[in-house]
C-alpha cells in the first residue's frame, strides 16, 4: 500500500478511538470555537478530511442553521460524522481531486488534512480551496510544523502506520498568501506525545480577497 492508503486504513481502524480522544480535546475545541465568531449564522461550510465532524460540531453550537457538508475518505469516520451530524451531508472523496466539487461555499475548514499531502499536492490543494470559496470567504487549516525532510511513516505500539508531512510556517503562510489569502489569525499547540517527541501544531485563520467589482 502507499502512505496515503495505509493512513486511511488506520483511519478507519481506529476511528472511535480517535472520535473519543479529540472530541473533546481542549486546545482543539477553543481554536474550533474561535474560528466560529467569524461565519455568518447560515453559511455553506465544506469541512474537508472532516474524519468525525469534530470541527463542524463545533461550528454548529455557535451557529445551528449553518449548511455542512464534509468530506473524507475514511468510510469509518464518515459513519460517525454522519450520526453526529444528521442534519449535514457527508461524503466519501479524495481531497487531492478537490476540483470536481461544482458548489462554492462561504467557509472551508480542514483540521489535520495538510500533514497528509505532499508539498505538490498542498499547493493544488489550496489553490482549488482558493475556487471553492465565496468572495470574502474564510478558510481554517491545520498543520504539524517541521522540516519536510524528516517527513515519514508514524507508527503505534500495534504497528499501525500513517505518514506525516511537516511543513514550516513560512512555507504556509507564503502559500496562503500566494493564493490569495490574508491571514487573520495563528495559533499554536505543543502537543507531548506519548511514543515520540512533543509536537508543534499551527492553526491558521484567513480570509479569500472579496472580487473588485466590475463596472
Amino acid at each position: 500500500m502507499n502512505g496515503l492508503t495505509t493512513t486511511i486504513a488506520t483511519f478507519d481502524k481506529y476511528a472511535r478511538e480517535y472520535q473519543d480522544k479529540y472530541s473533546k480535546f481542549e486546545p482543539y475545541l477553543k481554536s474550533y470555537a474561535n474560528f466560529a465568531t467569524l461565519l455568518s449564522p447560515e453559511d455553506r461550510v465544506l469541512d474537508i478530511a472532516c474524519g468525525p465532524a469534530n470541527i463542524s460540531q463545533v461550528l454548529l453550537q455557535q451557529h445551528p442553521r449553518l449548511t455542512i457538508h464534509g468530506i473524507d475518505l475514511s468510510r469509518k469516520m464518515l459513519e460517525i460524522a454522519r450520526e453526529k451530524i444528521p442534519g449535514g451531508t457527508f461524503e466519501q472523496r479524495d481531497i487531492r481531486l478537490l476540483a470536481s466539487i461544482d458548489k462554492r461555499f462561504d467557509a472551508v475548514v480542514s483540521g489535520f488534512a495538510v500533514p497528509y499531502l505532499s508539498s505538490d499536492e498542498v499547493k493544488t490543494f489550496l489553490s482549488d480551496v482558493n475556487n471553492l470559496l465565496n468572495s470574502g470567504g474564510y478558510l481554517y487549516i491545520s498543520a504539524q510544523l517541521g522540516d519536510y525532510a524528516d517527513s515519514a511513516y508514524q507508527e503505534n505500539k500495534s504497528a499501525d502506520k500513517v505518514y506525516v508531512y511537516y511543513y514550516s510556517e513560512e512555507f504556509l503562510k507564503n502559500l496562503l498568501e500566494l493564493n490569495g489569502f490574508k491571514i487573520l489569525k495563528l495559533d499554536y499547540n505543543l502537543y507531548d506525545q506519548s511514543e515520540a517527541t512533543e509536537q508543534k501544531e499551527i492553526f491558521i485563520q484567513a480570509k479569500k480577497a472579496k472580487s473588485a467589482n466590475l463596472i
